[in-house]
């Protein structure tokens, strides 16, 4: 930990090294991307899924246990609540979301953790392309773009081929259908879909999507509008 200058550039003081420790004493590692808030006396170093408090700013730090479900996180009050603004890793790898949540305290200053606090997203988060391409991907016969809010793309050889990047955090388990808006300009009558769901250990899902938009067909436009798993 180290100060700031006022020029928001340089610094005050040298850096100091803030321990975590467990209730027994011991040093603990710390994950990327702290944050660091205060509330009733009380510091809060939270880093990836787990937080440690102290009275002091530089610590030591008592490691409480995990935090709200998400990624990297930034704290703020409003109208006397607390909330949480986390990183979600709900689209895919390369193309993150974001969830605000109320954090709530226990009489100790100990964060409530709900049994369940995924809330959103939940199983079924659709792809939708207001915005970008969301990571989809040409791999033959076809172009990808976005065109008013929609997924497009023109075709230049039978069976063309797109795919998703690796969606995280999604067991398909939990899902029973497959929604997909789609329109196809070229003589083709069949389309083809592919879904590999992988559990890579320590509850840790990933989610790829294949489509064929139009079989059979050497020309061509597809549109896509949306995908959802429900």
């Amino acid at each position: 930990m180290a100060t700031l200058a006022p020029d928001m550039k340089t610094l005050l003081d040298g850096p100091t090294p803030i321990l975590v420790q467990d209730e027994n004493g011991k040093e603990l590692a710390t994950d990327d991307k702290s944050t660091l808030f205060k509330r009733n006396n009380w510091y809060y170093l939270v880093y990836g899924h787990s937080y440690a408090m102290s009275r002091n700013l530089y610590g030591p730090y008592s490691f409480k246990g995990n935090f709200l479900d998400g990624g990297h996180t930034s704290f703020f009050q409003w109208h006397g609540q607390w909330y949480v603004l986390q990183e979600n890793h709900d689209i895919s790898a390369f193309f993150r979301g974001a969830s605000l949540k109320p954090v709530f305290f226990n009489e100790d200053g100990t964060v409530i953790i709900p049994e369940d606090d995924r809330m959103f997203p939940g199983p079924g988060r659709p792809w939708r392309f207001e915005n970008s391409t969301m990571g989809w991907k040409a791999l033959r016969g076809t172009n990808v773009y976005m065109k008013e809010g929609v997924l497009a793309g023109n075709i230049n050889e039978p069976n063309a081929i797109i795919a998703s990047a690796p969606r995280l955090y999604t067991d398909t388990r939990n899902c029973s259908k497959i929604s997909i808006t789609i329109k196809n300009n070229s003589y083709a009558t069949r389309i083809r879909v592919a879904i590999v769901t992988r559990n890579e250990g320590g509850d840790f899902w990933t989610l790829q999507v294949a489509i064929q938009p139009a079989m059979d067909t050497y020309n061509g436009t597809w549109e896509i509008d949306e995908i959802i798993f429900k």
